[in-house]
């Protein structure tokens, strides 16, 4: 994708600005009695369907900012670190944010709406899983339009490596229960639409 100089940026600040958000709230876990204490990711805003229904609705943005234990913190870190940073430098930091922002609340949202139509009201879900997945979708988008635009090989190998990637993820999505399938799917659905209209239509 070809980007203007006032797109493009030199540093990812956003990307360093989010991780030390996570950071900062995770000690805070850690500081009111634990990172993998239901209670304690229920008080700080973990997403739980029924209250949102209730009118807790500022839990579709907390619970992107919680983590259940060192290891769920550590992958989901490296991983924004990684894709955060290309994502930031290619799109620029407006369509980044809201890339970022929109993937994870919005897979929240529809996760929720899926948890209540389902009778699934009581399950708790945290972790930005979802909005790096929706990076991820966007990076996704981004090499699609370049491999079908700009006729680049290497977007096409890049979109190769990525969707390799994406079933590496969904597998073990699958094979670990306390992860969730359908919020990382909403997450890349989200991402990818963004990517689109990113690139397509210049959207921002």
């Amino acid at each position: 994708m070809k980007l203007t100089k006032k797109t493009r940026v030199k540093t990812p600040f956003l990307t360093y600005i989010l991780i030390i958000i996570n950071l900062i709230i995770f000690a805070l876990e850690i500081k009111q009695g634990g990172s993998q204490n239901p209670e304690v990711l229920y008080d700080l805003g973990g997403l739980v369907p029924v209250k949102v229904q209730e009118g807790e609705w500022w839990r579709i943005v907390t619970a992107n900012f919680l983590h259940f234990g060192h290891i769920h913190l550590l992958t989901n870190m490296i991983a924004l670190y990684l894709l955060g940073r290309f994502v930031e430098l290619q799109l620029g930091r407006t369509r980044y944010l809201v890339l970022y922002l929109v993937s994870g609340i919005g897979s929240m949202g529809l996760y929720t709406l899926i948890a209540i139509e389902q009778g699934k009201v009581n399950q708790v879900l945290i972790g930005a899983s979802a909005a790096i997945m929706g990076l991820l979708g966007g990076i996704i988008a981004l090499s699609f339009y370049a491999w079908l635009v700009e006729k680049s090989t290497l977007a096409a190998k890049r979109l190769v490596s990525l969707l390799l990637i994406v079933s590496l993820q969904f597998f073990i999505d699958f094979n670990t229960p306390q992860v969730s399938f359908l919020g990382h799917l909403l997450g890349l659905l989200i991402g990818f639409s963004l990517g689109l209209l990113f690139t397509f239509y210049r959207l921002f």
